[in-house]
């Protein structure tokens, strides 16, 4: 019995839990298909950047994807393999388009192994129109730089009604910027029954 119970929290978790993968053909077996490179090309299903821009603005040599719906305060994860012709560092920026402030940033420091980086973060607003761009120009080095497995993946779809307190609900299905205010609890004490004592029967085990 203790293990058909341990099994059923375990699933029941793994559903509350259940991850959504944003990003589409991220291990480039497709190609370039969703995907926009400037200064490369995709290359025995690695996105290969053979020389990037020394000099000039970050977005001179990107990979990118966009199209990408966010919500406020929910929380993404982004991971990907990369490598580099000798060690340099990247940027990686996701991003609102058109306004171009970030939902996450952060520079990452490659090696000539090819390795898993991963990051978690929490999306600072809700938008419909954001991309996920690896920027590789104005580091002062033309390294070549190669990607591959590059994965977004956030909780399921936010729902108001999926018996699950997620994104920033303050309650189950309730609260947070989303879903409905919750119900306030009563402040006032529930009255007292008043019984006449001959009525009441009192039972003992």
């Amino acid at each position: 019995m203790k293990k058909i119970t341990l099994l059923l929290s375990l699933l029941m978790i793994s559903i509350g839990f259940s991850q959504t993968e944003l990003l589409t053909n991220g291990d480039f077996s497709n190609g370039d298909a969703n995907w926009a490179l400037t200064g490369g090309s995709v290359v025995s299903g690695e996105a290969a950047f053979a020389t990037t821009a020394s000099a000039g603005d970050p977005w001179g040599t990107q990979l990118v994807q966009g199209s990408l719906a966010f919500t406020n305060a929910q929380e993404y994860t982004i991971s990907f393999d990369a490598r580099a012709d000798a060690a340099r560092d990247i940027t990686l920026a996701i991003q609102n388009v058109g306004i171009w402030n970030d939902q996450f940033r952060q520079n990452f420091s490659l090696t000539t192994t090819m390795t898993t980086y991963t990051a978690t973060f929490n999306a600072t607003s809700t938008n419909s129109n954001v991309q996920i761009g690896f920027l590789m120009g104005g580091f002062g080095v033309t390294h070549g730089v190669y990607y591959d497995n590059v994965s977004l993946t956030t909780s399921a779809a936010a729902s108001c009604s999926d018996g699950i307190q997620n994104q920033d609900e303050t309650g189950i299905d309730c609260g947070g910027s989303t879903c409905a205010a919750c119900p306030t609890p009563p402040n006032v004490a529930a009255p007292t029954p008043t019984k006449n004592a001959a009525d009441v029967i009192s039972l003992f085990s």
